[in-house]
């Protein structure tokens, strides 16, 4: 998360509506580039259910009227999300298939994580005025020895956000649109920001399913 803000600090005017604040966060925060003018729900407000644990977010948080903590049924209500217009919605994953559907909680098939706000906040993207959802995520694991755009969930894997909650998958290759793609489209675009070294064995198996 702290990497994909840290690239928002050429923005203005963002706003803050999140279920995890983090350092990334704060840094726009007291940068100026968040300052919640353009917000519909607690304008001026960062609005979070929990605050990371650090030194720093401690600091910043504590006695700060800025910040504004609420319940997460408040936080994660996709009609309260929606309120807000030009959301941008960014969640990670472990796993995105060729459909486009997304595994945040599973290894494996083994449980690992929970669904946390993810779908809320996806929903609530949908929603809104302009609003997007987006997936990031390494195109690899961190040895490169697999592939995380895979043809097919192996068996005991969920899946977290369908296919159609998802607007766009971003890898460190690029960006994948899912809205409005054909299956073959998506297919086709997440092929493109996979590794170049399993994009191979990604189109033919693609192929093998149909796909394209």
């Amino acid at each position: 998360p702290d990497a994909a803000v840290g690239l928002l600090v050429d923005k203005k005017d963002l706003g803050v509506h999140t279920e995890v604040l983090n350092e990334g966060l704060i840094d726009l925060i007291e940068g100026g580039q968040a300052n919640g003018s353009r917000k519909k729900v607690y304008p001026g407000k960062a609005v979070c259910t929990i605050a990371a644990i650090s030194e720093k977010i401690a600091r910043f948080v504590d006695r700060n009227p800025d910040v504004l903590g609420v319940s997460s049924r408040e936080a994660l209500n996709p009609a309260t999300i929606a309120q807000n217009p030009s959301v941008r919605c960014i969640n990670s994953a472990f796993q995105v298939d060729l459909l486009g559907q997304v595994n945040a909680e599973t290894l494996g098939g083994l449980q690992v994580a929970g669904v946390g706000g993810q779908l809320d906040f996806f929903r609530g993207a949908a929603l809104a005025e302009d609003g997007m959802s987006i997936i990031v995520l390494d195109s690899t694991t961190s040895d490169e020895s697999r592939t995380r755009i895979v043809p097919s969930f192996e068996p005991g894997s969920v899946v977290t956000s369908t296919r159609y909650d998802v607007d766009c998958i971003v890898t460190e290759n690029g960006v994948a649109r899912m809205r409005g793609r054909t299956t073959r489209e998506r297919a086709r675009g997440l092929i493109d920001v996979a590794h170049e070294k399993f994009r191979d064995g990604l189109e033919q198996s693609a192929r093998e399913l149909g796909l394209i």
